[in-house]
């Protein structure tokens, strides 16, 4: 109650049904406020005597006057306005990469269609996905995709894609010459033509074949 320039509270046992209806909500807000708060951001708020001042508080703290509030929004929408995959980059790192700018530029008043980030992630992916891009763009509506949608099926092209790669990698790895794979009577076989005949040895040379058979064994045991 306003008396002149001075505000008085005014007793409770006067107050009507109305005021304590909206007493009641008043409470209520400050409780949902502040208990959806950590420790730190709690006391920003502690000494608010209103739910509004509490409001408002966090309002500043976090999204700033209109003058900061402007100058983010300028910089996350050419942070937007940029967006490329980066190279050798999973599907997943670039949705939280993109997820954490959209949501930003949302919190802040700036809201994209959902169609026009559709296009925007699949424009910019990195050209190996191009046929991929095809696919999707050829066989959906994409005015009727959610993202998450599409981040899904990206993520799914990409385990398949790396399963591929694995099976070519084990493929490569494996002998392509047949001769390199030889049987047990093939490395005998190698092993005795690889014995020098004792008749075309040099050390034998100018004797008969008798004598030099007759060496070779008495030598060889």
């Amino acid at each position: 109650m306003v008396v002149g320039n001075t505000t008085i509270e005014k007793p409770r046992e006067e107050w009507s049904e109305e005021e304590k209806k909206l007493v009641q909500y008043k409470l209520k807000a400050k409780h949902i406020i502040t208990s959806a708060l950590g420790m730190d951001e709690y006391f920003r708020v502690s000494n608010c005597k209103s739910e509004k001042d509490m409001w408002d508080t966090l309002q500043v703290t976090h999204e700033g006057t209109t003058n900061v509030k402007g100058s983010r929004i300028n910089t996350l929408t050419h942070e937007y306005e940029l967006f490329r995959m980066n190279p050798n980059e999973s599907i997943q790192d670039m949705q939280k990469r993109f997820t954490h700018i959209v949501n930003h530029l949302a919190s802040l008043g700036k809201i994209f269609q959902n169609e026009d980030l559709v296009n925007k992630v699949l424009r910019y992916l990195s050209r190996e996905w191009q046929p991929k891009v095809t696919a999707i763009t050829e066989s959906r509506d994409l005015s009727s995709m959610s993202l998450v949608t599409l981040f899904g099926k990206l993520q799914k092209h990409e385990m398949e894609l790396m399963r591929l790669n694995c099976r070519s990698k084990l493929h490569d790895d494996e002998p392509s010459n047949f001769d390199d794979v030889k049987s047990p009577s093939d490395r005998f076989n190698t092993s005795r033509s690889s014995i020098k005949n004792p008749i075309q040895d040099s050390r034998f040379k100018g004797r008969n074949q008798e004598e030099t058979s007759q060496d070779f064994i008495w030598n060889k045991y």
